[in-house]
C-alpha cells in the first residue's frame, strides 16, 4: 500500500477519536466513519498498486508467464497461425479442436497436445483451476468463459473470433483476482504501423 494511504488512514483515524472523545461523534458515527476510512485507503492503496503494476504488465521485454498457451479453433486460420507462431518462439502450445481427425496436423504444425472440444468439461465455477499462461481464443462463446476461469495468475486471453457464439458468461473473479486480462483483437483496423512492427 502506498505510504501516503497508509499516512492518510492514520491520520483521519485519530482525527475520528479525538472527535468522538469531545463527544461529536457518537458510537455509531465513530465506527462508520472508521469503516469509510479503511476503505478509502484500501481502494487508493489498490489504485496506487495498479497503477505502479500496468507498465510492468506491458514491458515486452518482462515475463511474469511460464507455461502452456492454448489455441482454439486450432484448425482455422488464425488458429493455425498462432501455433506455428508460438511453437517457433519456444512456447508451449496446447491446441483446442472439434476436429478429431485434425490432430496429427497440428501436432505437426507445434502443439504439443491436443485437446478435443467435446473431450472437455468447460465448468461452471467462478474460478476453475489455473491451467494455461494465456489464450488465444478464435471462438468465444462457451471456451471463451472457460479460457477467463482457467488462465493462470497475470494471463492475457487475446479474443479474436466468435464462431461459437458472441455472448460471454463469466465474472470478474479472473480479473481481480487473477489479473487476467482480456485483450480484444481487431485486426481490420489495425494501424500500419503497428502491423509492421508485429510482422517483424
Amino acid at each position: 500500500i502506498a505510504l501516503q494511504s497508509v499516512v492518510a488512514g492514520i491520520g483521519l483515524s485519530v482525527v475520528g477519536m479525538i472527535l468522538a472523545a469531545f463527544g461529536y461523534l457518537t458510537p455509531v458515527q465513530g465506527a462508520i466513519a472508521q469503516e469509510v476510512v479503511g476503505s478509502v485507503v484500501s481502494v487508493e492503496g489498490r489504485a496506487q498498486l495498479t497503477r505502479e503494476g500496468a507498465p510492468y504488465r506491458l514491458a515486452p521485454e518482462v515475463s511474469i508467464l511460464s507455461g502452456d498457451i492454448i489455441v482454439t479453433g486450432a484448425t482455422g486460420g488464425v488458429g493455425s497461425l498462432a501455433i506455428d507462431m508460438l511453437a517457433g518462439r519456444g512456447y508451449e502450445v496446447v491446441a483446442l479442436t472439434g476436429k478429431p481427425s485434425a490432430a496429427e496436423y497440428l501436432r505437426e504444425l507445434g502443439a504439443r497436445d491436443v485437446l478435443l472440444r467435446d473431450d472437455v468439461d468447460f465448468g461452471s465455477r467462478p474460478l476453475e483451476k489455473a491451467r494455461w499462461a494465456g489464450a488465444i481464443d478464435n471462438i468465444g462463446g462457451d471456451a471463451l468463459a472457460w479460457l477467463t476461469r482457467t488462465v493462470g495468475y497475470g494471463g492475457n486471453i487475446a479474443s479474436v473470433g466468435n464462431a461459437s457464439g458472441i455472448s460471454l458468461e463469466t465474472t470478474v473473479l479472473p480479473f481481480i483476482l487473477r489479473a487476467v486480462c482480456l485483450l480484444g483483437i481487431n485486426s481490420v483496423d489495425t494501424p500500419r504501423p503497428l502491423r509492421l512492427a508485429v510482422w517483424r
